[in-house]
C-alpha cells in the first residue's frame, strides 16, 4: 500500500496540467511534455529503489511488516501456555485412543 501511496504523490504533480488544445510547438505545451517526462522519470526511479529492496525490504514497506508483526505477534510466555495445552491435549488423546483400542479390541475377542 504504501509503495502505491508514494507513486501517487509524483503522479499527482501531473494532474492538475493538460497539453490538449495547444499548439504543437507552443512554449506552455513543451513545458508540459517536459513535466510529464520528469514525473515519469521519478516513478521509474522510485520503482527501482522498491525493486532493489526487494519491496519487502524497503524502509516504507519493513515499517509497515514491522508494525503489522508487533500488533500480531504471540508473546514467549503466552506461546509457552498453548504448546503446553496443546501437549497436554495430545497425551490426552493418546490415553483415550489406547482406551478405544483395548475396548475395542474386547468387544472383538467377546464374538
Amino acid at each position: 500500500m504504501t509503495f502505491f501511496i508514494d507513486l501517487r504523490k509524483i503522479r499527482s504533480e501531473c494532474a492538475s496540467i493538460s497539453g490538449g488544445g495547444m499548439d504543437l510547438h507552443s512554449e506552455k505545451r513543451i513545458k508540459v511534455v517536459a513535466q510529464y517526462i520528469w514525473t515519469m522519470g521519478k516513478a521509474i526511479m522510485l520503482q527501482e529503489k522498491y525493486l532493489d529492496k526487494s519491496f519487502r525490504d524497503h524502509p516504507s514497506i519493513s515499517t509497515v511488516i514491522n508494525y503489522f508483526l508487533f500488533e500480531n505477534m504471540t508473546t514467549y510466555s503466552i506461546f509457552c501456555q498453548q504448546m503446553k495445552s496443546v501437549q497436554e491435549d495430545l497425551s490426552a488423546l493418546k490415553t483415550w485412543k489406547g482406551q478405544a483400542t483395548r475396548t475395542l479390541s474386547n468387544l472383538q475377542n467377546k464374538k
